[in-house]
Order: structure tokens, then C-alpha cells, then sequence
């Protein structure tokens, strides 16, 4: 992730993204305007949109256990909070570029000073009307 961060690769394809990229953010990344998630192309973004169900909104609800599938994985500084609670809404973000900086302790792509060219909600709906 840090490799992706830093050499502005994507984090589905790890090709070199271009000059516009998609972040996949949930809302509370939205309102710090940063996410340690790497950027996308486009087309990476459609995929993982389509293919990862907690983005898609298949899931509603975070795992009650964390996976261990490497022991030198390190988990994100909220893991232990999002541990069987409901899932936030998610969206993406389209952006012209990003700054690399330290958010909670990890590496984090932030565009915040600049104005994103399009967000999208991917699972956050209106409510429906009464």
C-alpha cells in the first residue's frame, strides 16, 4: 500500500495511474477528505465497485473477527472499533491528484485543499420518503 501511495500506482493493477484517479472511501474518509486505501484507475474502480461486497453494499455489517492472513499484516488504526458494527455508506471519489500524508499513523492519499471533480455515492441512499 505504501509502494502505491508513494509511486502513484493503482491499488487494484499497481499500473501507474494517469492524471485522474478514483479513491473508494466510506463516509468518514469523505469528511477527512483522505484514505489509506490507494487510489484507481477508473476501470479498477468499476471492478472493485462490482467485485468487493462490502463496497458494493452486499455486506452490512463488519466481520466480528479480524483475518490473519499474513502475520506481518498490520491492521488499520480503527480495525478493532468497525469489528462487528454496521457498515458506512460508500463512495467514490474522482480526483485530479493527491498528497501522501500520515493519518492516525499510516500512509494516507488526501486531496483536502482541493475540490474533487466528481463524488459518487456507491451505497448511501436518500432515506425514503414518509
Amino acid at each position: 500500500m505504501d509502494q502505491a501511495l508513494h509511486g502513484r500506482l493503482c491499488g487494484v493493477c499497481g499500473l501507474p495511474l494517469e492524471h485522474r484517479a478514483v479513491l473508494m472511501m466510506r463516509m468518514s474518509d469523505v469528511a477527512r477528505q483522505c484514505s489509506s486505501e490507494p487510489a484507481l484507475h477508473r476501470w479498477c474502480a468499476a471492478y472493485t465497485i462490482q467485485a468487493c461486497p462490502m463496497i458494493n453494499g452486499r455486506l452490512n455489517h463488519y466481520r466480528s473477527t479480524a483475518p490473519r492472513l499474513d502475520p506481518n499484516m498490520v491492521s488499520a488504526p480503527d480495525a478493532a472499533a468497525r469489528h462487528g458494527a454496521a457498515a458506512e455508506p460508500w463512495f467514490a471519489v474522482w480526483i485530479a491528484g493527491y498528497r501522501v500524508i500520515t493519518d492516525h499513523g499510516n500512509l494516507a492519499a488526501s486531496y483536502a485543499g482541493t475540490t474533487p471533480l466528481r463524488l459518487r455515492p456507491i451505497t448511501w441512499r436518500f432515506p425514503p420518503s414518509l
